[in-house]
């Protein structure tokens, strides 16, 4: 039979920790719920994400959607080598939140990114990137300039309607 838009109960994991969440996407889960906040602060002994923790997406037959589920992922770092959240290389990602209080969101924050480089929430290096619904934003210490929350070398995003982006200005140079 023909397969639906929707996925059914059964089709969706559950994650409930950061550790879940990567191990989701390592084992290319097809649709995946946040089952609770998920926050990185006190990951690696209190140093948040390190690079070896980024979200990864590379493989181009790998479709995955995220469903925020009302909940928060908050990806935080103050490792200096890692600048980015979510890589997306040749898969496609939705990310959506279904929940009915449409409260989802990822949120980004890093600290001393090495060699002044960017802080990007997702960054998408070939592959597509959907946007469905969620709070998507991102912070950088000390320069808070250099946060983004989509950098898109090569790749396509599609934002659909009800979604919400919110990264700092550029006037804030110098605060």
């Amino acid at each position: 039979p023909a397969r639906g838009v929707t996925a059914s109960a059964a089709e969706w994991t559950t994650v409930n920790s950061f550790k879940e969440l990567q191990d989701a996407v390592k084992g290319k889960k097809e649709y995946i719920k946040l089952g609770q906040d998920i926050d990185t602060t006190s990951y690696n002994e209190g140093i948040g994400l390190l690079k070896r923790d980024e979200l990864t997406f590379n493989d181009t037959s790998y479709s995955c959607t995220l469903d925020l589920n009302g909940k928060t992922l908050a990806l935080v770092s103050n490792d200096t080598n890692i600048s980015q959240g979510i890589h997306i290389g040749g898969s496609h990602l939705t990310i959506k939140d279904i929940s009915s209080a449409k409260t989802g969101k990822i949120s980004g924050a890093f600290s001393n990114v090495f060699g002044g480089q960017d802080a990007k929430l997702i960054r998408l290096d070939g592959g597509k990137l959907t946007l469905e619904g969620g709070t998507f934003t991102v912070t950088s210490h000390p320069y808070k300039t250099n946060a983004i929350v989509i950098d898109s070398v090569q790749g396509f995003v599609t934002i659909k309607n009800g979604v919400k982006i919110s990264q700092p200005e550029f006037n804030e140079l110098g605060s």
